[in-house]
């Protein structure tokens, strides 16, 4: 069985990109010794500033990886990353990037076609590039005190101060992180003109910053609920109730352009109809130009077209739902999946 050893750091962002630099300077001398002491037969990257780490060893010790694999988890493309980055440091993180992983011949996987098409064009090497979906779990990794949302259903924990799910009304869910650039206050600005409509939005905040912009957002408290984060292996069995799924990425920056999000496949693993906005990624797991699609897409910047095909949208959800009697849903644990993984392991 091999030593293996994940190396996670938090993202990068604006003002902290250099003092970041400067502190991970304390890092290298703790991670060499680790490497020293263990010999792992393979190293996973997680963020970019692991790598960065890494490639700063490397260039002083090479002889220290001689045996050493790589696999870097490029989930995203680390300087096209929401929120955009100046121009400078987009550069600077692609060349170190870029550099590193071609020294150490390092494989790459990441959950869109688009993005592991950028990675094999820059590297030149597409034997090494492997997708890996954002696929759910439905395993408990830890044992942990929950809350009771856990243990019931979003259209319990909505309406459980209200009339329960009042005639002729439908439930629409976000998951996942409330922050900047996902069209969380689109989608907002879209429900207001549905009386009927409800969102439950599942997930927490990333900042204060973003919080405060929230909070100043016009809209009915009554209708729109921010439920707290639910745990990754229970999240399916939470969010099935809802009538639909909204998923509002913006495409900001390239990476989000190619995004293919948790809460996409939380989505299709519930049987939700979903509700998108138009991406790459987005038209294939919808299978929209398909004759069985499981939900449509939009623009979510175009506020006049986006109401009429959500009023569409909301008249076929019967249609969607049925259509997912054509889909085989995969777990992360699915046996297609399992042998990526054996295959980028070898």
């Amino acid at each position: 069985m091999p030593s293996f050893y994940t190396f996670k750091f938090f993202n990068l962002g604006y003002l902290k990109f250099i003092n970041d630099y400067i502190n991970i300077k304390s890092y290298e001398k703790e991670l060499e010794n680790i490497i020293t002491k263990n010999i792992p037969d393979i190293i996973y990257i997680h963020e970019f500033k692991a790598l960065l780490v890494l490639s700063s060893i490397y260039k002083k010790n090479k002889i220290l990886f001689k045996n050493i694999k790589f696999i870097y988890d490029a989930h995203e493309i680390e300087c096209f990353r929401n929120p955009p980055k100046v121009f400078i440091i987009k550069l600077f993180i692609e060349f170190i990037e870029i550099k590193f992983l071609k020294q150490v011949k390092a494989k790459v996987i990441s959950v869109s076609h688009g993005i592991c098409n950028y990675y094999s064009n820059k590297l030149k090497n597409n034997k090494n590039i492997f997708l890996i979906k954002n696929l759910p779990s439905k395993i408990r990794f830890y044992k942990d005190n929950y809350d009771i949302t856990t243990e019931k259903n979003v259209k319990e924990v909505f309406f459980q101060d209200t009339p329960r799910d009042p005639p002729n009304s439908k439930l629409g869910i976000y998951s996942g992180i409330l922050t900047l650039n996902r069209g969380i206050e689109e989608a907002i600005q879209l429900i207001n003109n549905f009386p009927n409509i409800y969102l439950a939005l599942v997930g927490s905040f990333n900042s204060k910053k973003f919080e405060a912009r929230f909070d100043k957002l016009n809209y009915d408290r009554s209708r729109i609920k921010i439920i707290e984060h639910v745990e990754n292996d229970l999240l399916i069995n939470f969010i099935k109730t809802a009538d639909f799924s909204i998923v509002p990425t913006l495409p900001i920056t390239l990476s989000y352009y190619h995004s293919s999000p948790n809460k996409l496949h939380e989505s299709k693993a519930a049987n939700l109809p979903i509700f998108a906005q138009i991406l790459p990624e987005h038209l294939i797991e919808l299978k929209v130009n398909s004759s069985h699609p499981i939900g449509a897409v939009s623009d979510f910047f175009n506020h006049i077209n986006l109401k009429n095909d959500f009023e569409i949208f909301l008249n076929h959800l019967n249609e969607y739902k049925h259509n997912y009697k054509f889909e085989k849903i995969s777990y992360f644990n699915s046996p297609d999946q399992v042998k990526i993984y054996q295959k980028i392991l070898r």
